[in-house]
């Protein structure tokens, strides 16, 4: 900008008068009437105002961090002010809510003099029936903690001063003043923020052109600061006319869109407990409510229906006036989910549920189905993720969080993706890299990011642009939507209009046609340790989707012999899975309060759902009979496993396909299971099937496939090698891995070794290993007739900033390995050829990953785990880490997790590993008591498709039916069920029917299903 002359001079100019003009922005002001009470908890208004009130006076502190005050404010409104625009001043270096007439009427925020900060909000604008009647009286509920939480130390801390109330008083706004100040600072923000044109290399010659107009503004700004004097408010209506003749210029006939929209990303818990969200919303929705009084134009898109739910229970009037605002469309209900979950980790039946749920919410409160995937915060998506938004009525995908991408950013903003099965959505990432944008800066930012090079360029003129402050909520400002409407269509910036995201979806759906598409996984190259942290709650959550999905097929299966379906329990336990499964508690990057209460509600559920289990396989397993024990197996095929009984007692048993038997116990068809020392002091494992052997430090040094005669064990260092590695990631401490972790670890040996089970059923062999400050103990067992080796693992786990992973080296080559994600599989390479490739050192996975070369290959399969990686010929499992922030005790205590190997022979299909790896994580039950003759209730003749629900229908008494294919091939199969039925039809996700009609064959003794690769089959059975 140094080839302007006196550019520096008038901007500093013009500054200087907007630092003296802010001064004149409150004409006059009145002090309040102040008594407080606190600190209390979060309670409602109508108990903290029967609590003890006290004379408050400003600079009273408040504390300690995350309590809670109430401040009742009492004054008089001068009659001179009547007519004019009243607010009321306050800050506490807080959060708080401004309550009048007994209803939340606005949050306001930490910063003293936010009018033209970003950070905060200190003002309310009275309404004209306040100001009319000369007199307020109001609540303030303060809650001790900023937007980002109440951090431990420091600023926040219990012995910091930032909480107290500096500010508290009635003012009259000087309108005229507020309006020369916004024209004012938005034309200095954008001269102060114009690159260097001739120093950015990127930018394309065409638009190296652009400097003439700012010279213009300068040139202008120039006159404005001659003729306008802050003390002689005659010369204002000058120096506005000036600017405005600025704002006056419009742009040619092309120019790039923007579709403006309001939005306070909330996290639902992150930084503060989800008590405080509840509150969070209060203050955020109030905010946006205010700004549609004042502003016509304006737009609110809000996403999350767990966030309306609460407003609905513990705010009905603020609800009554989002219904309001809804109806006439400045309040925009977005997403169509429950919560932001996070994607990588929760089953693909919990992604269904998500959007099931909040379909149902958003149709049922405000009339309307949202059409667009709301997921700008989440750390990538899963290649299964457009099969399962179209089947819930999604067209539209937004997301942001990929733009953070350590080595590969996205190379074009909006595009088709298409997933595993070929269904597509339209995706959108806003152009400025931020869902959480502000004022001007950021406009001239998103103009920038459409125009670079390989971003867009020349094929779409638009894009969405969310502006509000973010994350801990909050919203957009009256300032950035004064901004906004002057910028409607001004030179030199692109168009804005306020607009509703899904009519920007449909012009971009205009404008895009048939491409670019994007297909597979949208991986995100950065938060890679969500895959791992806070251990527990992803091994609960792992339980209770488990359990749901045998409570609702037993319970389905129940209902047909006349027992009550627990509708209300089950739909209490999903809304809390759902809620846990939030972006920021299930990935493990929440405060140790989350996880304290997500713990504590997993337990209840997992509880709950146990007993509902029992209580149905009594319901579902019919003419038992005293004495014996019958067997029950929840999966759609038959099945041989060892059980314990009661008393202890090992048993190998048959059951039939998704139904019970009566148990008769088996003989082993290939041997019993032994466990036994070399003369060498080596100890071996072995079965009919394998042989694993051990040496007294842990590591399996040979695992032999008997029937292929084969070792699966590739070279000298041996598998389940544990090995912890320096875990102190650059950022983000819970969240983030940096690639170089793995070039820093240790091996950890086994310090005792001993033969537990020597032989029968079950044969097994207990290492314990020690480290620093933790135990690690490992029971390895080998089952009669089973093609699985199993670890099972108790850690007490102690360390910090250390990463604990278990590896096996196999004898397989391959370039790809093969991972299980939620109603399919991807492959990914083993090598680091690219950037991309080199990218996915830590990958997310399911049940299972494998590894396979033509005609054999090694599955690892785990029971609670989700960060893998194949490097070679080296299967890594992530299992415990220990970062210390924003949760310094995460991953700290006892942790119990099971994987196992499955040495095979043939491809991922013909070994059956998907089958394998959902016995794994799906037990044979056994009910006391013989039932008098075995039964399936379902099955399913193709091993390609896999039963994964089976569920009450949500408005009738249907039962629901939801099978997916698993291996990638297309065919035809048989479904047949032992409950009578009357039709049967093809639904969506939303259980409603499709066109395509189900085909009941009597003569096949069922239905007939056709298949595609990966699809997700959703069946009614109407009865």
């Amino acid at each position: 900008m140094t080839r302007y002359r006196n550019y520096e001079l008038v901007v500093a100019r013009s500054l200087e008068f907007f630092n003296r003009l802010c001064g004149r922005l409150l004409a006059d002001t009145r002090p309040l009437d102040l008594e407080i009470a606190g600190p209390m908890g979060r309670v409602t208004r109508e108990a903290a105002l029967r609590e003890p009130f006290r004379p408050a006076n400003l600079g009273e502190e408040l504390g300690p961090p995350w309590s809670t005050y109430w401040l009742k404010l009492r004054g008089s409104i001068p009659a001179e002010w009547r007519d004019r625009t009243v607010v009321l001043r306050f800050c506490s270096g807080s959060e708080a809510l401004l309550w009048l007439e007994g209803a939340p009427y606005q949050g306001l925020n930490w910063e003293s003099n936010p009018m033209f900060r970003d950070g905060g909000r200190a003002e309310a604008v009275l309404p004209e029936k306040i100001v009319q009647s000369g007199q307020l009286d109001a609540e303030i509920e303060i809650a001790c903690n900023g937007l980002w939480g109440a951090p431990s130390g420091g600023i926040g801390s219990p012995n910091s001063t930032r909480y107290r109330i500096y500010e508290a008083r009635l003012a009259l706004r000087d309108d005229a003043a507020w309006a020369l100040a916004h024209d004012l600072i938005l034309l200095i923000k954008w001269l102060q923020d114009i690159p260097d044109w001739e120093a950015q290399a990127h930018v394309p010659p065409a638009l190296k052109r652009l400097p003439p107009w700012p010279a213009r503004v300068i040139e202008q700004l120039n006159r404005f600061c001659n003729v306008c004097d802050v003390d002689d408010r005659r010369t204002w209506k000058e120096g506005r006319a000036l600017l405005a003749e600025i704002f006056s210029h419009r742009n040619g006939t092309f120019a790039h869109r923007i579709a403006a929209v309001g939005h306070a990303h909330i996290d639902t818990a992150w930084l503060w407990p989800i008590d405080e969200s509840i509150r969070k919303c209060a203050r955020s929705f109030s905010n946006a409510l205010r700004l549609a009084d004042r502003h016509p134009s304006f737009r609110f898109a809000c996403s999350q229906a767990l966030h309306y739910a609460w407003i609905r229970e513990h705010y009905p009037n603020l609800y009554a006036e989002i219904r309001r605002a809804a109806s006439r469309g400045q309040w925009i209900p977005v997403g169509g989910s429950w919560v932001e979950p996070d994607f990588n980790l929760p089953s693909g039946e919990s992604l269904v549920r998500q959007f099931l749920v909040g379909q149902r919410f958003f149709e049922r409160e405000f009339g309307i189905r949202c059409r667009e995937c709301w997921a700008p915060d989440a750390f990538g998506f899963p290649a299964s993720l457009p099969q399962i938004l179209r089947g819930a009525g999604i067209e539209y995908f937004l997301t942001q969080k990929l733009s953070w991408s350590q080595f590969n950013k996205p190379i074009r903003q909006s595009f088709w993706w298409e997933g595993l099965d070929g269904s597509r959505v339209l995706a959108h990432f806003p152009p400025a890299n931020t869902y959480n944008a502000m004022t001007g800066d950021d406009l001239v930012r998103h103009i920038f990011a459409h125009e670079r090079e390989g971003m867009d360029h020349g094929r779409i003129d638009e894009g969405l642009l969310l502006f509000g402050w973010g994350d801990g909520g909050g919203g957009p400002t009256e300032h950035m939507v004064e901004v906004l409407e002057r910028l409607a269509d001004v030179q030199g910036f692109p168009r804005v209009r306020m607009d509703r995201p899904e009519a920007f979806f449909g012009r971009l759906r205009d404008a895009i046609g048939d491409g670019p598409v994007h297909v597979g996984e949208l991986y995100l190259e950065y938060h890679r340790g969500t895959y791992t942290t806070q251990a527990a709650v992803k091994r609960a959550n792992r339980v209770c989707e488990r359990l749901l999905r045998d409570v609702e097929l037993l319970s389905a299966v129940a209902s047909a012999n006349g027992a009550e379906y627990p509708t209300r329990q089950l739909e209490e336990i999903w809304a809390t899975v759902l809620t846990n499964q939030f972006h920021d508690i299930l990935p493990g990057s929440s405060i140790r309060e989350v996880y304290t209460r997500a713990l504590q509600e997993y337990e209840s559920a997992i509880a709950t759902l146990s007993n509902l289990r029992r209580a149905a396989v009594e319901d579902a397993v019919t003419d038992r009979q005293a004495g014996g024990a019958t067997i029950v197996n929840t999966l759609a095929w038959e099945r041989r496993g060892v059980v314990e009984l009661e008393g202890g007692q090992l048993v190998l048993v048959a059951a039939p396909p998704c139904g019970f038997a009566p148990i008769s116990p088996l003989e082993p068809e290939t041997g019993p299971a032994r466990a036994r020392e070399h003369s060498s002091g080596r100890l071996i494992l072995e079965n009919g099937l394998l042989s694993a052997e051990f040496d007294r430090e842990g590591r399996l040094l040979r695992l032999v496939d008997r029937a292929a005669n084969r070792n699966a064990i590739e070279g000298y260092s041996g598998g389940n090698r544990f090995r912890i590695f320096e875990d102190h990631p650059h950022n983000w401490d819970a969240w983030e891995i940096d690639p170089s972790h793995l070039e820093k670890s240790v091996d950890v040996l086994a310090q005792s070794a001993k033969i537990k089970l020597a032989d029968g059923l079950r044969a097994a062999i207990e290492f314990g290993f020690a480290f620093e400050k933790s135990r690690l103990d490992v029971t390895v067992s080998l089952d009669a007739d089973s093609p699985l080796l199993v670890f099972s693992c108790r850690a007490d786990w102690r360390e910090r900033h250390r990463f604990l992973k278990v590896e096996f080296p196999v004898a397989v080559r391959a370039d790809e390995a093969a991972y299980e994600i939620q109603f399919g599989h991807v492959k990914r390479a083993t090598h680091a050829n690219t950037p991309f490739e080199m990218a996915r050192f830590e990958v997310p996975a399911h049940f299972w990953c494998d590894l396979s070369e033509p005609g054999y290959g090694v599955a690892l399969i785990n029971d609670c785990k989700y960060g893998h990686a194949v490097h070679g010929s080296v299967m890594r499992l992530s299992l415990l880490r220990g970062p210390t922030h924003p949760d310094p005790e995460a991953d700290q205590g006892l942790h119990e997790f099971n994987f196992a190997l499955f040495p095979h022979t043939g491809s991922i299909a013909e070994a059956g590993v998907v089958r394998r790896a959902h016995e794994f994580n799906t037990p044979l039950l056994v009910a006391p008591g013989a039932a008098s003759g075995s039964r399936s209730w379902f099955t399913v003749d193709s091993p390609h498709l896999i039963l994964d629900t089976v569920k009450k229908a949500e408005d009738s008494d249907a039962l629901i039916l939801r099978l997916y294919e698993c291996h990638g091939t297309r065919g035809s199969a048989v479904v047949r069920s032992s409950i009578s039925f009357r039709s049967a039809d093809r639904v969506n996700l939303l259980e409603e029917r499709l066109a395509d009609r189900v085909h009941v064959d009597p003569a096949a003794g069922g239905i007939v299903l056709d298949f595609r690769p990966f699809e997700i089959l959703s069946i009614r059975l109407n009865k």
